[in-house]
């Protein structure tokens, strides 16, 4: 179903540059995901400071860049208003009636040496590069519909009416995220628990038997201590909320956004501490450290595959992280041998010919 609405952006111009164009991303029609449609369109004309400007397009749709008839001086601020039309699609197991809205509207892209970053990789599943900033989005559901996000519920607009959709507020607050992540479901259901002054919260689907009780137990555990251990370790965890939302997967994956983790997993999924300490690590390598994922992924990849061994051997023992370490010199080893090439951990996304290559290295 095909959702209208319109948006606006401010930016401030910190480059250090005279700009005299804005590269506007739409992640939700990145190639590697939208293959047959365009999920985000912008209808009507694009306003810069309440002028329409020319819109050039690129990477399938994925990437505008806006021509400023008046250049944008370093220090000046810029407004920019859109229509927003989002297709809803659904991916993998996921049944209709769960949406899960990855990165949904226009986000201003990254300025590096001179250029707006226009990277692109065929078969990367991380692609949002993107700078930190305040957000608030309005999204009015169904009724009985619930929302999942990284983002704060702050205010739900017709709630004295049980027969009309209700309009939920989102807000970053005070603290910037790189990333928007939202899932809203008729059968979304939560349990919550506090560690310190973060609140965590696990979501699952009624209906669904992924997580059991033990399961449910044993991610609360792991979400408690991956906090306690990486926050005396790498700081203070970074945001006011912890959201963990179990999704139906085919074995065990998952994805991390500043404050929330999406894990896909399969009743009685092995290694599933493992996989939430590895996207709670996510919240500092990728979130409160940023990177260029294309040029350098290795610095979330690697440090957060690390963290989730440091807390093996914290959880585990020596034994079972050295086992784990072992298993991927011995990936190395059989890349090596099959492609005759010496892997660098610092490659860029761009050096690798595949997932497979990537995701070993």
């Amino acid at each position: 179903s095909a959702n209208v609405g319109s948006g606006s952006v401010q930016i401030v111009n910190r480059t250090g540059e005279i700009l005299d164009s804005l590269a506007v991303h739409l992640y939700p029609n990145y190639p590697v995901l939208a293959k047959d449609i365009k999920p985000l369109e912008l209808p009507g004309e694009i306003l810069v400071n309440q002028q329409p400007v020319t819109v050039t397009k690129t990477l399938s749709d994925s990437l505008l860049f806006l021509q400023l008839d008046k250049p944008l001086q370093p220090g000046e601020q810029a407004k920019i208003e859109f229509g927003l039309k989002l297709e809803i699609t659904t991916f993998g197991n996921l049944p209709e009636d769960v949406w899960v809205l990855r990165s949904p509207i226009p986000m201003i892209g990254v300025r590096d040496n001179g250029a707006w970053q226009q990277d692109n990789c065929s078969y990367c599943l991380d692609y949002v590069y993107s700078q930190a900033a305040n957000f608030q989005i309005s999204l009015t559901l169904p009724a009985d519909w619930q929302i999942a996000s990284n983002l704060d519920q702050t205010n739900i607009l017709g709630a004295d009416n049980d027969d009309i959709p209700l309009t939920h507020v989102l807000s970053s607050g005070n603290t910037p995220v790189r990333d928007i992540a939202i899932v809203t479901s008729p059968r979304l259901q939560e349990e919550s628990r506090t560690f310190g002054d973060v609140d965590i919260k696990v979501f699952t689907l009624a209906g669904e038997d992924e997580v059991d009780i033990p399961a449910l137990e044993q991610i609360f555990s792991t979400a408690e201590e991956s906090l306690r251990l990486f926050s005396d370790y790498f700081g203070s965890y970074p945001y006011r909320r912890l959201n963990l939302v179990i999704l139906p997967g085919v074995g065990a994956s998952g994805e991390g956004y500043p404050g929330m983790v999406f894990l896909y997993v399969k009743k009685d999924a092995k290694n599933l501490s493992f996989l939430v300490a590895r996207e709670i690590a996510r919240q500092w390598w990728y979130g409160a450290v940023g990177n260029d994922i294309y040029l350098e992924p290795w610095l979330n990849e690697s440090l957060a595959e690390y963290s989730a061994v440091f807390y093996l051997e914290q959880d585990a023992g020596l034994k079972a992280s050295e086992a784990r370490l072992q298993g991927y010199r011995n990936d190395m080893q059989v890349l090596s041998l099959s492609t005759g090439k010496d892997w660098k951990v610092g490659s860029s996304v761009l050096d690798f010919p595949d997932l497979d290559s990537y995701d070993t290295v």
